[in-house]
């Protein structure tokens, strides 16, 4: 084999190599980035908490609401906020939507329910029906269950 003949296969060789480095390190690449994804997907999801039972409430009245907890709620009520006031044998679940350029609207709670760890309180602001006159609104509700030491998780 002449000199020329070696000289070119020694190119052939390293461009071989070449490819074949630069294939490995896309097909690493590539499986990084499936492992990284199928963690992200599976890996870091939070398992959803499993009903134990339905929690039985009562709205409580604004007359009804102990003084100390109107107070609380008077400082917070511009903006949006939720609180638990324990008192006695009750545990009050508050939740406020802050301040709204109408009045007119409501509050609905359509899951209070209890898991292995938490309360669960899931709240939603109804927005006032028809044409409501521009009075500026503080919504909020009050809910009273019988008091339980789980931490509350509102949704």
């Amino acid at each position: 084999m002449s000199a020329a003949n070696l000289r070119m296969n020694n190119k052939r060789n390293q461009y071989r190599n070449q490819y074949r480095n630069m294939y490995h390190l896309i097909c690493r690449v590539i499986s990084i980035c499936l492992c990284a994804l199928f963690c992200l997907s599976f890996g870091c999801t939070s398992k959803k908490e499993e009903r134990l039972q339905e929690i039985d409430f009562t709205v409580v009245d604004d007359d009804e609401i102990p003084e100390e907890l109107k107070t609380i709620i008077d400082q917070k009520k511009t903006g949006e906020f939720k609180l638990t006031y324990a008192d006695q044998d009750e545990l009050y679940i508050v939740v406020g939507y802050g301040k709204q350029l109408t009045g007119g609207y409501s509050i609905q709670f359509p899951d209070v329910y209890l898991t292995k760890e938490n309360i669960v309180v899931t709240s939603v602001l109804l927005g006032p029906e028809g044409e409501e006159p521009a009075n500026i609104s503080y919504p909020y509700a009050v809910i009273k269950i019988e008091y339980r030491p789980e931490p509350v998780l509102f949704q």
